[in-house]
């Protein structure tokens, strides 16, 4: 079951990352070392939470949030 968990969490992290860098111009290398430094990756591999089954689009949003909340901290 953990290699389930596991190809799925890096599909729909390639998935999410081949989105992010549609939307935003960038790499794909960049968007990923972006992605793989966030806390929204240390989630998607914590199988436990679940947000691995979640798909691309829901974790995109996930991810896109953290942006914001970053953003709204830096300008505080």
């Amino acid at each position: 079951m953990e290699k389930y968990k596991e190809s799925s969490a890096l599909a729909i992290m390639q998935r999410l990352v081949e989105k992010y860098s549609a939307k935003t111009g960038k790499s794909f290398e960049e968007s990923m070392s972006e992605f793989s430094t966030s806390e929204t990756y240390k989630q998607l591999f914590d199988f436990d939470n679940g947000l691995w089954s979640d798909g691309a689009d829901y974790l995109l949003y996930w991810y896109e949030d953290e942006l914001r909340n970053k953003t709204k901290e830096t300008h505080v």
